[in-house]
């Protein structure tokens, strides 16, 4: 039943009500005037009902504290009716903002018996931006068992739920850093002789070896002393620096500069750690972005945590970050660097791409294409050019990526940037 012919009814019995009361009592009618306390009573029960039980209600969320953008998040509420009285239809009221449609309902149908419990639940989409948010606070509303009235109360508080940026997934063709030597079999860490549970082979005794490594069955096959060889995984070093500055952001909502970054580098985080490589993130904005090199399942929650509240309130130039982490970027490392503004932060990135080479480094430039974000503030300048920027990294021996507003990221990281398209003339075209 709607409200309004709700209000409609409850309006109506009352002023019957009313009406028998004064009727009875002024023409000295006794059925009357009972007919009229009756019902003026039976409304007042049905009108206490609800607000009688919901004290003895107990309602409990449970939800997980973090989703990716575009997830859908299942929302449970445990609804213990500790009471009593049934509850006629019983519905919890939540708010789950990240959604288009925040409001959300769920619902018992048809009773919930007394001294009892059940279980509902919802399901909400993150529509929105990653970041912080609170969903809830729950409320409780109740009914009478004919529908004219209810009630309704604030039963929790407002749960945190972490959106973290959408992970694309990537080719497994992107770039390797310096120190590869060979890639495993899975694509994982690299496995070099050394210390290490995995059992490498069986080789001759060398001075110097333990003798706790002797294979004696091999030793007595060949009638000199083996031993067992095994290995270790070397991970490989990532560094990824993002251009966290207020003058560089162009574009709107989630096809923004640094939208895109975001997105960028939770995938390219999440790829590499997949093989067992070491990964950390550098940036600048009023609050630092600086996670320590790291590996495994808990170093991309760290990063997926750290990506989906940075913002871009920098003041510092993507160039100033790189040369200010620079000493901490290890030899043979791959370095990943994300360029929003060519004009800007190109010709400075591209004399630290010589710097990393330098050091044995490998660069890898991911140059967000001017002409597809637009810019929001400042006088109106002609975009600098992407090819331009592309040649002059590449002419620094680094690995170029174009990415342009609305691309998917598993397509365009595929493969490099090739440079300028060539038109070759034929006499038939100038003919």
């Amino acid at each position: 039943m709607r409200d309004e012919e709700g209000r409609g009814l409850v309006v109506g019995a009352v002023a019957v009500g009313v009406l028998a009361v004064a009727w009875g009592a002024g023409l000295g009618v006794r059925p009357v005037l009972a007919y009229g306390v009756a019902q003026l009573g039976v409304l007042l029960a049905l009108w206490l009902y609800p607000r009688l039980a919901l004290a003895r209600v107990e309602v409990r969320r449970d939800m997980p504290g973090s989703a990716c953008e575009d997830d859908v998040v299942r929302v449970t509420f445990r609804v213990a009716n500790r009471g009593a009285l049934p509850l006629a239809c019983p519905e919890v009221v939540d708010r789950f903002v990240p959604d288009k449609v925040p409001l959300r309902h769920a619902r018992v149908f048809p009773w919930l018996p007394g001294r009892s419990g059940v279980e509902v639940r919802y399901e909400g989409r993150c529509f929105t931006r990653r970041g912080d948010y609170l969903i809830g606070p729950e409320a409780l509303r109740l009914r009478c068992p004919l529908g004219l009235f209810a009630a309704e109360r604030v039963v929790g508080a407002a749960a945190p739920l972490v959106v973290y940026p959408a992970i694309d997934p990537l080719p497994p063709t992107l770039p390797r850093s310096g120190v590869s030597r060979a890639p495993s079999a899975t694509g994982g860490c690299l496995r070099e002789a050394g210390e290490g549970g995995l059992v490498l082979g069986v080789r001759e005794y060398r001075p110097g070896d333990a003798l706790r490594r002797v294979h004696w069955p091999t030793t007595a096959r060949r009638g000199r002393l083996s031993i067992i060889e095994h290995e270790r995984q070397v991970a490989r070093g990532v560094a990824l620096f993002l251009d966290l500055s207020r003058e560089t952001l162009r574009g709107l909502g989630r096809q923004s500069t640094l939208e895109v970054a975001v997105r960028l580098a939770s995938a390219v985080t999440a790829a590499y750690l997949a093989q067992g490589d070491r990964v950390a993130l550098h940036g600048q904005g009023a609050e630092p972005l600086h996670l320590p090199a790291g590996a495994g399942r808990a170093q991309l929650a760290r990063a997926l945590d750290a990506l989906a509240r940075v913002r871009p309130d920098g003041e510092v130039a993507l160039g100033d970050v790189v040369r200010a982490r620079l000493a901490e970027v290890e030899a043979g490392q791959l370095v990943w660097l994300v360029v929003a503004d060519l004009e800007r932060d190109g010709p400075p990135c591209v004399d630290l791409v010589a710097a990393l080479r330098a050091r044995g480094c490998r660069a890898v430039a991911v140059l967000l294409d001017p002409t597809s974000f637009p810019r929001l503030w400042g006088a109106p300048r002609a975009p600098a050019s992407l090819a331009a920027a592309a040649d002059a990294f590449m002419a620094e021996g680094a690995t170029v990526y174009a990415v342009r507003a609305g691309d998917a990221l598993t397509e365009r990281l595929a493969a490099p940037y090739a440079g300028r398209r060539q038109v070759r003339v034929t006499r038939e075209m100038l003919a």
